[in-house]
């Protein structure tokens, strides 16, 4: 049976634009050039896919990229939980929060678990190549105590992530412009 009604059209056909818009596409293949291109189409893809009850698409990049660059604007550290709220009130990126366990376990340079299918493979080399700590937050917090990550100079490993991952360089300068509008 065939849906005739033509505001359902009218919206498919608008989201579709939507899409087509985010990828900036103007030929049949699609360009993305930078991780706020790939935000954008993700962000089209999701509206579309909710507006017709399917489940939302991942995020472009590997979430410990996003971590690792909030974690160079936060030079005392941060739990996984705070560097969430520092990426969704800058940027428009979401990261899974309950991460932190793989993060340890990527400094301690352990490799994925293949039994549970972990696929983040080169996640401890590049911890270890930004100098990546982990420890416990302070007690006297109720709850379960947070693992707090800290790089030990931000900025070094700003540039050796601005170098291996050239996608993340207008995430970097999208995050500068911010903090100075909100300074």
């Amino acid at each position: 049976m065939s849906n005739t009604n033509t505001s359902d059209n009218l919206f498919v056909a608008d989201d579709i634009e939507n899409i087509a818009d985010a990828l900036k596409s103007t030929t049949k293949t699609v360009n993305v050039n930078c991780v706020f291109d790939d935000v954008k189409a993700q962000h089209a893809l999701n509206t579309y896919r909710c507006s017709h009850n399917m489940v939302k698409v991942r995020n472009p990049y590997s979430w410990w990229k996003y971590l690792f660059v909030c974690l160079t604007y936060m030079p005392k550290g941060a739990s996984i939980i705070e560097a969430s709220n520092f990426l969704s009130t800058t940027t428009t990126i979401e990261i899974p929060r309950s991460t932190a366990t793989l993060l340890v376990r990527a400094i301690r340079q352990n490799a994925p678990c293949k039994v549970r299918r972990e696929y983040t493979q080169n996640l401890p080399s590049v911890a270890k190549m930004i100098n990546l700590k982990a420890h416990l937050a302070p007690k006297g917090v109720p709850g379960k105590r947070p693992f707090i990550f800290r790089l030990d100079d931000p900025k070094r490993a700003r540039s050796i992530l601005a170098l291996t991952f050239p996608e993340l360089v207008p995430l970097f300068e999208h995050i500068d412009a911010t903090k100075k509008l909100a300074a």
